[in-house]
């Protein structure tokens, strides 16, 4: 069975949606990290630096830094990836000079040098982001956005976001099932030649990218793919160049690729999983800020976030106080994100994520990836509703913009997709 589709999971409100789109423009789409500042350390060979970017995919822009700073692209640190068709500040590490970083110029790119640090970013080392969207081509939004946020109660499904999977090609989902099956060859092919879903591109560069996946879709034509393939799709053109010097090296092609995209692949396919879960005990109606017995609770860590180090199992004795935590925001009901050794909760919530795993044909044990041990994943327990803080909204010449504050790891477009409902998942 293959994993679930994206996109298409349930709403948690009733109330109409505005409709519309995100990212206009990346102007519409502004994202500022809320950051956890690395100590100051003189000596330190690491330079922390803030980083604003425009319509730049974290990926490939942490490629450009590096070529530009004669560094390699595992010597900066980071600690989110953020979305491409927007305007993102966030902090960042590089092993370099504070003279290097100053003479850095990359179109679209802002560097401001901060202070020189002992260790690099890493993944999750933020306490999360604010950010401000508007949406454009909405529809009758000064009378639904107040019956859409009073339905939601300042709660929404904490899915992860389109763009997780893929948002204008979602196949990363695809290929990190098919690695989690041992299926190389397959997660090759699935990233090479799976075809666009963006409608509403028809520009001669989308055009040139999918004649070049579509050859190899049906010819499986290494060097006349190589040669179609545009040069912005670096990724690409590194698997089909390894296979062409190494025939038959699937495994060895998608290690060519960065560690933290080939680590995104195995993300994305949990991710579909959980939102899986998520979407069932909806379906269920089973509450998402109210524990059952046998859920598994996450109380608040200093920052106020969920504390993934003290997972609570409910019992009829605990019930009642870690429902009053619940409902105060001092503590969140989870789900699984699959890994071999996070926890099965038990009761409704343990039969749902034991249904989705098994038909997944994903064994837990293949999450310890034998063949590429970096990569294994444990697994944890993410919290299933998510709040939007410090919400404020207004409508200028019929255009909403929202601003709010999200934990770290949760989804922008989550939020957004419970406003607009738009029935194209592209629109967000």
């Amino acid at each position: 069975m293959s994993l679930p589709e994206p996109g298409c999971e349930p709403f948690f409100s009733s109330a109409d949606g505005i409709a519309g789109r995100l990212r206009a423009t990346p102007e519409d789409f502004t994202v500022v990290e809320r950051e956890l500042l690395p100590p100051e350390a003189v000596d330190g060979r690491h330079c922390v630096v803030r980083v604003t970017a425009r319509n730049r995919e974290t990926n490939l822009l942490i490629r450009d830094l590096a070529r530009a700073l004669g560094i390699q692209p595992r010597a900066i640190g980071f600690a989110g990836t953020k979305d491409k068709r927007a305007v993102t500040t966030q902090l960042m590490t590089a092993r370099a000079s504070m003279e290097a970083i100053a003479t850095v110029g990359l179109a679209g790119v802002t560097i401001e040098p901060l202070h020189r640090t002992l260790k690099p970013l890493r993944l999750g080392q933020l306490r999360g982001n604010r950010f401000i969207i508007r949406v454009t081509n909405s529809k009758d939004p000064e009378t639904r956005i107040p019956v859409i946020l009073e339905k939601l109660n300042e709660r929404f499904p904490n899915y992860f976001g389109v763009q997780r999977f893929g948002a204008s090609r979602p196949v990363t989902h695809l290929v990190g099932e098919a690695m989690l099956q041992s299926d190389w060859q397959r997660a090759v092919e699935t990233y090479i030649g799976s075809p666009s879903t963006e409608a509403v591109d028809t520009s001669e560069a989308h055009a040139e990218a999918e004649a070049a996946r579509a050859h190899y879709r049906n010819t499986s034509d290494l060097a006349g793919t190589l040669e179609a393939l545009p040069g912005r799709l670096l990724f690409e053109r590194q698997l089909v160049g390894h296979l062409l010097r190494n025939p038959d090296d699937w495994q060895g092609a998608l290690h060519r690729l960065p560690p933290n995209l080939q680590q995104m692949f195995i993300h994305a396919a949990q991710a579909a999983l959980f939102n899986a879960m998520v979407a069932q005990r909806i379906s269920q109606e089973l509450p998402l800020d109210v524990p059952e017995v046998g859920d598994i609770v996450l109380p608040a860590d200093r920052h106020g976030g969920p504390d993934q180090r003290v997972p609570i199992v409910v019992n009829e004795r605990n019930q009642p106080k870690l429902t009053k935590r619940c409902t105060e925001g001092k503590a969140w009901v989870t789900a699984l994100l699959p890994g071999f050794s996070a926890p099965f909760a038990d009761g409704p919530q343990g039969e749902i994520e034991r249904k989705v795993v098994t038909e997944s044909d994903i064994a837990r044990k293949n999450y310890a990836l034998p063949e590429a041990p970096r990569l294994a994943s444990d697994g944890l327990r993410r919290p299933i509703h998510a709040t939007a803080q410090a919400l404020e909204w207004s409508v200028e010449d019929g255009v909403p913009e929202f601003r709010f504050t999200l934990d770290k790891g949760t989804y922008a477009t989550s939020f957004m997709r419970e406003i607009m409902k738009a029935e194209d998942s592209r629109a967000y």
